[in-house]
């Protein structure tokens, strides 16, 4: 269909997905089905978006008025579950946040950086995502980080992928990342794998700074 063509082709049709607050889908009477597939996807994006339902181009402007607050870690979706499961919290002295949960099959393994926090070195970060992604159990993982000379990025990977996507983010609150095991994190390094996070950023640096330069 012709938004899978553009998602798939047209970068500036990605960087505009990913700045906007609000997605307005229209055309549903053309075709129902495309139209319910591109709601499914428009909600599972990250950082959430207001998804809009409009009717031959119309729709309640009032929405583009209304105020948004910054998503929390776990609310990357509408129907999130995290607050069902069993989480443990841990703050470093810098401000980073570890987030940990885990369910009946899976164990979550994240953190969030301070707000305007250093920014990362391109190469250093992706030594530390293929740990992440090489990690026993490991299925999925997903991270938002300001990159030094490339801006935000957000990289998801599901296992099975050869090698991590990344799209590229007009904004973000701040950086962040999960990783999702199958069954417990018992196998996992989880100390030595945050650190490898934590190696990446370079000190002296803020996103705000360099977004702004």
């Amino acid at each position: 269909d012709r938004h899978a063509k553009l998602w798939a082709a047209a970068p500036v049709y990605r960087d505009m997905v990913h700045a906007a607050d609000v997605l307005v889908l229209n055309r549903r009477d053309v075709d129902a089905a495309a139209a319910d597939a591109a709601e499914t996807w428009a909600r599972e994006l990250f950082p959430p978006k207001h998804v809009v339902r409009g009717a031959r181009g119309a729709f309640d402007v009032d929405v583009l008025e209304r105020a948004r607050a910054a998503p929390p870690f776990d609310a990357e979706a509408e129907d999130s579950d995290d607050d069902d499961r069993p989480r443990r919290t841990w703050t470093h002295v810098d401000g980073t946040k570890r987030v940990e949960s885990r369910d009946d099959d899976h164990a979550y393994l994240g953190a969030v950086f301070s707000r305007n926090g250093a920014a990362f070195d391109g190469a250093r970060l992706e030594a530390a995502i293929a740990a992440a992604t090489g990690s026993p159990g490991a299925v999925r993982f997903k991270g938002v980080f300001f990159v030094r000379h490339r801006g935000w990025a957000l990289v998801q990977w599901v296992g099975g992928d050869a090698a991590p996507q990344s799209d590229v983010l007009a904004w973000a609150a701040d950086a962040r990342y999960q990783l999702i095991v199958s069954g417990i994190l018992g196998p996992v390094d989880v100390a030595r794998l945050e650190q490898g996070f934590m190696d990446a950023r370079i000190p002296g640096t803020t996103s705000a700074a360099a977004a702004a330069a």
